[in-house]
């Protein structure tokens, strides 16, 4: 029995010290101690306790601290809500990885900043070098205070630190105005969200200039690798010039609101393309325009606004009787703060993407680009294309696009809005929102049916599956209990076999419909069938 004891006893002890080692630590909080010190110093921090992983590190009120290290913390606050201003300080002498898992706080008055570049890379000559460090963001980003990740002079002593987004929660951007060089200037972003996260901007955010005397990895690119940027209460604003800042933008991977970009310094046409788009999808638009040799600091930025294009104005002008039911675009000239005498710009072309389920149909010539000016009576403008017709395409590729030149002559003034349109007299485009997707997922041929959608009940989305047996036009609509039509979801031609389509819960109109039941009938030929779906918010 004392043996049985003894084993019962060293195996919870083994079991308590397991458990002991792969529990996740307590979050604890680390505390600067002193005026100035560095990261890597014991006597830096209360206690001589260096900051971890689970630590929430605050650099306290009056302090400074130089980061020499890579580290990893759970979260980090610099400076006090009361109290004497503090510093955190990338020193430039060698390139850092930071990683906060939680919150990045700055209070008013305390600074996140850099000094120049004094890398000696033993594997380039001609010391110093220019030098990024690398900032990991899970969470949320607030500052009140100053957050300037960009110094140094190009080609030689620059220091820059990318900010990369990343993890499966939602963080959001909260900081002050912009000052050129100085406040809340960002010096490269990437956007790395998964599980349909999202980086959400509740103020512009600035990327400043770059330099073609720099290495290319030290220019502030903007990367857009996975996860949306939800840029409705402020946009996302880069002022250097180069054509490739932003890469990788993809449908899944864009801003839904605003987007900025630098024009040109030294005068001339250029073409620009803004990744953007609304909930709806990415939509986005490249615009071509002149600019002076004094735009300096000044961008051009284009926001998807989602929505009647009639809310702008109902006024339509020759040759257009309809402009889009569910999306227009905003385009405003802008400069940075403390950047160049005011400037103008001459735009030249507007080019539009477009799908289907934009109400656009394949093969005709009636679609158009509209454009309202509001220095001058607001009226939707027919706008082209004037010298080639536009043949409409439904492929990855389809962009219309306008050949109207319109002169822009103040910064920070009226705006231009832009949306598709069609000719007068025409309905093969009806510009209605259809909020709907089809994919045929088996093309073997089947029995005539219509499955029950899923999820159901749903919010806001659900899928449809139904079969064809043979090729043929189908059409798929959705009504009230009352039997009055809510939307169109397929109305075309389907090959045999078995497709899946998307209700997005909304009208025709692009109305978000109420709770209830609908029901949903598919019809090809002389065959139908119907079935009910509940909607539940």
């Amino acid at each position: 029995m004392k043996t049985l004891r003894y084993a019962l006893s060293a195996g919870c002890l083994l079991l308590a010290v397991t458990l002991l080692l792969t529990a996740p630590a307590a979050a604890q909080q680390i505390t600067s101690s002193g005026k100035k010190g560095l990261w890597s110093s014991d006597s830096t921090w209360v206690g001589g306790v260096k900051p971890g992983p689970t630590s929430q590190v605050v650099i306290a009120a009056g302090d400074s601290v130089g980061v020499d290290t890579s580290f990893a913390v759970a979260s980090l606050t610099v400076g006090e809500a009361t109290g004497a201003a503090s510093r955190l300080r990338l020193n430039g002498t060698r390139p850092v990885i930071m990683t906060i898992t939680g919150d990045l706080v700055i209070h008013a008055s305390s600074a996140l900043a850099i000094s120049s570049s004094t890398w000696d890379n033993p594997d380039v000559a001609n010391t110093p070098n220019e030098i990024v460090d690398t900032l990991y963001l899970s969470s949320n980003f607030t500052s009140n205070g100053v957050f300037d990740l960009s110094t140094g002079s190009a080609g030689s002593t620059k220091h820059n630190v990318r900010v990369i987004f990343v993890g499966s929660t939602n963080s959001t951007v909260t900081c002050g105005g912009y000052v050129a060089t100085s406040t809340n200037e960002f010096a490269g972003i990437t956007f790395r969200k998964t599980g349909g996260a999202r980086v959400i901007l509740n103020n512009d955010i600035f990327t400043y200039g770059g330099s073609n005397s720099s290495a290319a990895h030290v220019n502030p690119f903007v990367y857009f690798e996975s996860g949306l940027v939800e840029a409705k209460l402020g946009s996302l604003i880069t002022v250097w010039t180069d054509g490739t800042t932003f890469r990788g933008y993809s449908e899944s991977s864009y801003v839904i609101g605003g987007v900025g970009r630098g024009i040109n310094n030294g005068g001339g046409v250029t073409s620009k393309e803004y990744p953007v788009g609304d909930e709806f999808g990415f939509r986005p638009v490249t615009l071509r325009f002149n600019a002076p040799s004094n735009a300096t600091g000044h961008y051009v930025k284009v926001t998807a606004v989602a929505g009647n294009s009639t809310t702008v104005t109902p006024t339509l002008g020759t040759g257009i009787d309809k402009v889009a039911a569910n999306r227009y675009f905003k385009v405003d000239v802008g400069k940075a703060a403390n950047t160049g005498a005011t400037a103008y710009n001459v735009m030249i072309g507007y080019w539009l993407k477009y799908k289907g389920n934009d109400g656009v149909a394949a093969g005709n010539a009636n679609l158009q680009v509209a454009l309202v000016d509001t220095t001058s009576p607001l009226v939707w403008k027919n706008v082209g294309p004037t010298l080639l017709p536009h043949t409409t395409r439904l492929d990855t590729a389809a962009f219309i696009v306008s050949d109207s030149v319109v002169a822009r002559a103040n910064i920070g003034g009226a705006s231009l809005y832009i949306a598709l349109a069609r000719v007068t007299g025409t309905t093969e485009n009806s510009l209605v929102y259809s909020g709907t997707s089809v994919e045929q997922i088996d093309a073997t041929p089947q029995e005539f049916s219509l499955q029950q959608n899923y999820p159901n009940p749903f919010n806001p989305s659900t899928e449809i599956r139904f079969t064809m047996p043979q090729t043929g036009k189908a059409t798929l609509k959705v009504y009230s209990l009352l039997g009055q039509m809510v939307t169109t979801i397929v109305d075309g031609v389907r090959e045999a076999g078995t497709h899946v389509a998307t209700w997005n819960g909304k009208d025709a109109t692009g109305r978000a419909m109420p709770s209830g039941v609908y029901l949903y009938r598919l019809e090809s030929g002389s065959r139908m069938e119907m079935q009910k779906m509940v909607l539940m918010k």
